[in-house]
């Protein structure tokens, strides 16, 4: 019991060591430069822009000038949105590899070692994931990829938000400009 405790703390501090690995180049190599900086700060004014002109009232006549702003505005924040993420898509694909070369380093040391004991049986559509690698019917064990997995993906978001090295989030908000379009489509 104390070992299957341990094991699973070790493969939660691999995880976590891995993800600050891993937001350290990134920012070595992203957040840093000057380019990633500028398209950061272009898409936050964009998206200031654009709440501001949909919160603007105008009249039957300047109606179609201000739909051809906002799908301006929308069009721009695409595009400053692809920026951005082009300038991560190198640096991610090697982070994607690093977290690989480190689930499968791993992946030697506990392969077919169950590494928790869940409270509670997982429904069948999640046992392949709770049970990869291990042998037995009990599927109340958990193997390492299961854990290794999870936290990498809980750690991942919640470090770049920390880090204060997230996007920011596109404001653009769907149901309001559904919403929108509803209403002008009806007058």
């Amino acid at each position: 019991m104390v070992e299957s405790i341990l094991n699973a703390l070790v493969i939660v501090m691999v995880s976590v060591c891995a993800n600050l690995v891993s937001e350290g180049i990134s920012w070595i190599f992203v957040y840093r430069t000057d380019s990633f900086k500028q398209s950061k700060v272009r898409l936050t004014e964009l998206n200031k822009r654009l709440e501001k002109e949909e919160a603007t009232l105008v009249g039957l006549e300047k109606r179609k000038t201000q739909e051809k702003k906002i799908e301006r505005y929308n069009e721009d924040i695409k595009q400053a949105t692809s920026q951005l993420n082009g300038s991560r898509f190198k640096v991610n694909i090697g982070i994607s590899l690093l977290l690989m070369l480190v689930y499968r380093l791993i992946s030697f040391r506990y392969y077919g070692t169950p590494v928790a004991i869940l409270p509670f049986e997982p429904i069948p559509y999640l046992r392949g994931m709770t049970h990869r690698g291990l042998e037995g019917d009990n599927f109340r064990e958990c193997s390492f990829a299961f854990i290794y997995a999870m936290c990498t993906m809980a750690f991942k978001g919640t470090l770049q938000k920390a880090l204060g090295q997230s996007a920011p989030r596109n404001t653009y908000d769907y149901m309001k400009n559904m919403e929108r379009d509803s209403m002008f489509s009806k007058k």
